[in-house]
Parts: structure tokens; sequence; C-alpha cells
């Protein structure tokens, strides 16, 4: 019943081993979101398959956290080198097909 609560809701089930505790997030659910949101970007970057970049780009969001708070990072996204990244997409307008499907995009869990 909680499974089906949770698909209802909008939410993805979330693994405690996929979960990096000292950067605070979930880095398969991340890659997947960049992946399927900003792929030339994700790609360029090379985050996904080189833990050192990986880890270098996982700092960038804990730095804007300390400065800005997380509510203005994830609204705001994050520069990364060359690179504007989104981490979230806000609820769209009635109509605008294009913000839903961004909307939709979005990985909660």
């Amino acid at each position: 019943m909680v499974t089906l609560l949770v698909k209802e809701a909008g939410y993805v089930r979330g693994y405690t081993e996929d979960f990096d505790r000292e950067y605070a997030v979930d880095v398969p659910k991340l890659l997947k979101f960049l992946s399927s949101t900003q792929l030339e970007t994700n790609k360029n970057l090379g985050i996904a398959g080189d833990r050192l970049k990986r880890n270098k780009f996982l700092n960038r969001p804990q730095i804007y956290i300390r400065k800005r708070g997380i509510v203005e990072m994830l609204r705001g996204g994050i520069k990364y080198g060359s690179a504007h990244l989104e981490l979230f997409y806000e609820t769209p307008t009635p109509g605008n097909v294009k913000a839903e499907q961004w909307f939709a995009a979005n990985i909660l869990s």
C-alpha cells in the first residue's frame, strides 16, 4: 500500500545504498535526471563515468546551499564551469506543454 501511495504522489522509491551521505544526494537519481533533461551538458561534464569528476561536481551544490540556501539553489540551478544545470523544474502554468514535460522529468524520492 505504501508503494502505491508513493507512486500516486509522484515520488519514486529511494534506496539507502544510493544515498551519498557526504554530498547528501541520491547520486543515481541525480545522474538519471541530468541525463534525461540535459544530456549534452551531462555528457560534456563527464560526471556519469568518472568518479573524480563526479565528486568535484557534487561539491558545487554544497557551495550554493551554503551561500543561497537549498530552495534558491533548486530554483536557480547551478553553474559549473561553462555549464548551467537545472536541478528541478517548477510547477508549470496551465497549458504550457513544454513546461509540463520538464516538470514531469523531476525525480522525487
